[in-house]
């Protein structure tokens, strides 16, 4: 038991050890870096200054200005004077709020649409649609009004049997049943993303 104990004590005198020799060299290696001039010899030390006075100095002979020759000699040796060329005419103003008519077009998502078709034997197709329009209000209303959207888009497509679905005479159907709803625009075009069966 008294062995053990022995063992246990050393082990902790050992690690103790470590740990200070850690801490020592942590603290040797800050004191390094933030006095680093501390460790240079004498000579170094003189041998930065003078390398930084030098380069004061030569910037100081650079800047200078070399003497200036006598004002008659530049008068007379200056080329003649020629009237201003024409001004060009001023630029047009643009206009700092834009025309309604030149706001970019907008697009919202409407994805995953499980609709059901009319078809004797149930079948389902999954739908992503992307609406595209102009204006913040109208993506604002659209945004509050994607659920009901997705409503329509599962009404349109529950009319619908496999073989009359055309993509074309469906987006404009869709078309006109989403814009039927809204009251801040029109959706100008409706992309189909996804048109998938599922099984």
């Amino acid at each position: 038991m008294a062995d053990s104990w022995e063992r246990s004590r050393k082990k902790k005198k050992g690690y103790g050890f470590i740990v200070t020799t850690v801490l020592v060299l942590l603290f040797a290696g800050v004191l390094l870096v933030n006095n680093s001039d501390i460790f240079l010899s004498k000579k170094n030390r003189e041998t930065a200054k003078t390398e930084i006075d030098t380069g004061v100095k030569k910037h100081e002979t650079e800047t200078k200005e070399a003497p200036s020759a006598p004002l008659k000699d530049t008068v007379e040796k200056s080329a003649p004077v020629e009237p201003p060329p024409e001004t060009p005419e001023p630029a047009k103003k643009i206009p700092l709020n834009p025309p309604p008519d030149a706001e970019e077009m907008l697009s919202v998502d409407v994805p995953s649409v499980q609709c059901v078709l009319a078809e004797s034997k149930p079948m389902s197709i999954d739908v992503s649609l992307k609406l595209h329009f102009k204006g913040k209000k109208l993506q604002q209303e659209i945004l509050f009004k994607r659920d009901t959207i997705k409503i329509l888009v599962k009404r349109v497509f529950s009319r619908k049997y496999l073989a009359q679905i055309v993509t074309d005479s469906l987006r404009a159907e869709l078309k006109k049943e989403i814009n039927g709803m809204l009251k801040q625009g029109q959706v100008s075009d409706v992309e189909f993303i996804n048109f998938t069966p599922v099984e």
